[in-house]
């Protein structure tokens, strides 16, 4: 009998290391893989910046002293200057926040702006919560609520593109808007 439970415990013993084993070996390949992606991360990153700086200054700054806005090169490879208007609202300056709405409204376009409400209720409100969701115009308990105001970025810069095309005078410095070039190139197949 000593010689069967001697076995059983090395047979449990064996396979209790067999795991351990099994875990390390995958918890050094888990470590490897997230290295693996740190490194190509950086090596994307060191990519982007590099076409960012051809694209948006290096390509358009030859292209602006040959006064080219499209041409073609020798080996085939079509170059373009395309201008994008950036845009955004100001979430860090109320003020400067507060002109963009303003004009937004003013100009008949405050359909653009988004109006959210956020809402809190503590952890022992669950019921008073569920009433609420149902009647919120209609309560009068005072509620703790952040509204928010914001147009999308991409939403905006296409609105005031199709402004500036139609002549109307936009503030852009309120928008923080700016017109952005930058190089698009189709390498022939």
């Amino acid at each position: 009998m000593e010689n069967l439970n001697f076995t059983i415990e090395d047979e449990e013993k064996t396979e209790r290391q067999k795991a351990l084993t099994r875990l390390n070996e995958l918890a050094k390949l888990q470590a490897r893989y997230e290295q693996e992606v740190r490194d190509a991360e950086i090596v994307l990153s060191t990519a982007q910046a590099r076409l960012k700086d051809v694209s948006e200054k290096l390509l358009p700054e030859v292209m602006a002293e040959m006064e080219l806005t499209e041409t073609k090169t020798e080996d085939g490879i079509q170059v373009k200057i395309i201008e994008k208007l950036r845009a955004s609202i100001s979430q860090g300056d109320a003020t400067k926040q507060a002109a963009a709405f303003k004009w937004l409204e003013d100009n008949g376009h405050g359909h653009l702006i988004k109006r959210e409400f956020k809402i809190q209720f503590g952890k022992s409100e669950e019921k008073w919560a569920n009433k609420f969701e149902g009647d919120l115009r209609k309560r009068k308990k005072p509620v703790n609520l952040d509204r928010k105001m914001s147009v999308h970025s991409g939403t905006l810069a296409a609105f005031l593109m199709e402004q500036l095309k139609q002549g109307v005078e936009v503030p852009l410095s309120t928008f923080n808007g700016f017109l952005q070039q930058y190089t698009k190139v189709n390498v022939p197949s």
